[in-house]
């Protein structure tokens, strides 16, 4: 049995790990040039080092045609009732060290705050950060402007529905949230 890793970030792996597998395919050239300078310096004997752009489902973010106003489809679908002001949204899992909500949730307090732009943020993705996130919200006295919305199918509709698609990741290959977003011809933070 042949065994395919897929890199999707330049995270170390274990020296034991790499030389059990047969090949990786990576998420970008850049990553590509990496695995195989790591693979001639620690002699891993790889014998497949590729890359392709992630896959996803373009066709449903290039042809969608919204079935009702952004107000009735959050109410309907979370519970939630928008403000009549911008919303930023961000579609990632709340993972420690990777996906970096924090500085998103701090600049939507300063927006707030210290420029008194009236903001709402709509969060998408679970994970174990999700209750520690929920608090700095509070804490920062900006809960009323934050939705978590949980896992959902309904990425679609959430971009098409913001202002703005924002991605936080501290590294990040490929962010095909970026990609969705910008289908749906949303600037991209």
């Amino acid at each position: 049995i042949k065994i395919i890793k897929t890199m999707h970030v330049n995270t170390h792996l274990g020296d034991s790990y790499l030389r059990q597998i047969d090949g990786i395919l990576c998420v970008s050239p850049e990553s590509v040039e990496l695995m195989k300078k790591v693979n001639q310096e620690k002699n891993f004997n790889l014998k497949h080092i590729a890359w392709t752009a992630p896959f996803f489902d373009e066709e449903r973010f290039l042809h969608f045609v919204p079935q009702e106003d952004a107000k009735f489809f959050f109410k309907r679908e979370f519970n939630v009732d928008l403000k009549d002001c911008s919303m930023i949204c961000s579609v990632a899992n709340f993972y420690p060290s990777f996906k970096n909500h924090t500085v998103l949730l701090k600049a939507v307090a300063k927006l707030l705050y210290e420029y008194q732009l009236p903001v709402q943020l709509v969060l998408a993705g679970i994970g174990p950060r999700l209750d520690e996130m929920k608090q700095l919200a509070k804490d920062l006295g900006i809960a009323d402007f934050v939705y978590f919305v949980g896992h959902t199918t309904k990425t679609t509709e959430l971009y098409f529905y913001s202002d703005i698609n924002a991605l936080t990741s501290n590294h990040e290959a490929l962010g095909i949230v970026l990609l969705e977003g910008a289908l749906l011809k949303k600037p991209l933070i």
